[in-house]
């Protein structure tokens, strides 16, 4: 499998780990807190018949180094850019879920013509704009990558699913399990990550990312409030709004097949028109 070197000023060279699959446009897929690209295994199947999918481990995630000290997403969001590097793209629509989100709205900000459009899945900007996220459960599924299975299991059911998906998720936290034992998390990736979300701030900057953007929030998001999906959503100058009233965090796991409906629609859409700013 490929891997990239990144060298970014005043950093040490560190790799990444990458893959692609399907063929057609490129999207890019950028995974939150901790986890490694194969998190989005569930929506695979429904976009590599239209995309071409890039994904990849984060720094401090997967199969991808861990270089020293804290980071932010606009070193993150430098990293998906060498990547897409690597992967000889010049542009691409790009997936972002929770931190990945974050993110990939960073790429937006820096880098605008190589952000097609966004999707953006249980995301908050933070800033002036943005509805505070409760600091526990996400400290709840930080400490709990390193708790004993079965409690972990609870606490990671209860943080990023809904309520009547976590009482059918035996399959699902089985699967996380196997992928943990084969990509242990990493304590220095997961301290650098969350400090990376809580110093994140686009939402005091969120009129400048004007391409194309799909949001998505779950009405039972424990981690991100769905309000904060609808500031941006008023906030941006040209976005569109899907709230799931029966998703949690992981809406991905939990409603891959409508979640990805809803991708190969709005790319087709918005790849087919011409570029227009819709009144808000």
């Amino acid at each position: 499998m490929p891997t990239v070197t990144v060298n970014h000023p005043g950093e040490a060279p560190f790799s990444l780990f990458w893959t692609e699959e399907g063929s057609g446009p490129p999207l890019v897929l950028v995974r939150g807190l901790g986890r490694s690209h194969r998190f989005f295994a569930p929506l695979m199947p429904h976009l590599t018949p239209h995309f071409r999918v890039i994904r990849f481990d984060n720094r401090g995630a997967g199969q991808s180094d861990c270089p020293p000290g804290l980071y932010t997403t606009r070193q993150m969001a430098r990293d998906v850019l060498a990547v897409m590097d690597a992967a000889g793209l010049d542009d691409a629509w790009v997936l972002g879920m929770s931190m990945g989100g974050m993110i990939a709205l960073d790429m937006a900000i820096q880098a605008p013509s190589r952000v097609r459009g966004l999707v953006l899945g249980s995301v908050t900007p933070n800033g002036r704009m943005c509805k505070r996220c409760d600091i526990w459960p996400q400290v709840l599924l930080t400490v709990s990558a390193f708790m004993p299975k079965q409690r972990a299991r609870k606490i990671q059911a209860h943080v990023t699913l809904s309520d009547e998906f976590r009482d059918q998720a035996d399959a699902i936290m089985d699967q996380w399990d196997a992928w943990a034992a084969t990509e242990p998390f990493k304590l220095q990736g997961l301290l650098a990550h969350t400090a990376a979300i809580w110093t994140h701030n686009s939402g005091d900057y969120i009129e400048q990312v004007t391409c194309p953007t799909l949001l998505f929030a779950g009405a039972q998001d424990r981690l991100v409030p769905c309000e904060n999906s609808r500031r941006m959503d008023r906030a941006l100058p040209d976005s569109e709004l899907l709230l799931y009233d029966d998703t949690g965090h992981n809406m991905e796991t939990e409603r891959p097949e409508r979640m990805s409906a809803a991708i190969v629609d709005f790319v087709s859409r918005r790849s087919a028109a011409p570029r227009a700013v819709p009144a808000k």
